[in-house]
């Protein structure tokens, strides 16, 4: 995964840096997302997959995603996942 791109309805330090790259991103995933769902929807804050296979994931320096990324990779480390 290159910078994969995941929310939550509680904003992070990365997301509050940028508020008009995120307000963008807001906007694409309200119209990816199920109607009637929020951001805390799976899709896009996801837990852990129980079956993801060994995954290289690259977080960018100054994507405004990354403190959610380096959650996921803790997530995926703690499921035993490398």
């Amino acid at each position: 995964m290159v910078q994969p791109s995941f929310g939550g309805e509680v904003r992070t330090a990365s997301e509050a840096e940028s508020p008009e790259a995120l307000k963008f991103s807001d906007m694409f995933r309200k119209m990816s997302l199920p109607i009637g769902v929020d951001r805390d929807h799976p899709f896009c804050n996801p837990a852990a997959p129980q079956l993801l296979p060994p995954t290289l994931l690259v977080v960018g320096g100054l994507d405004i995603r990354r403190d959610r990324q380096r959650e996921y990779s803790r997530a995926l480390v703690s499921q035993g996942k490398r």
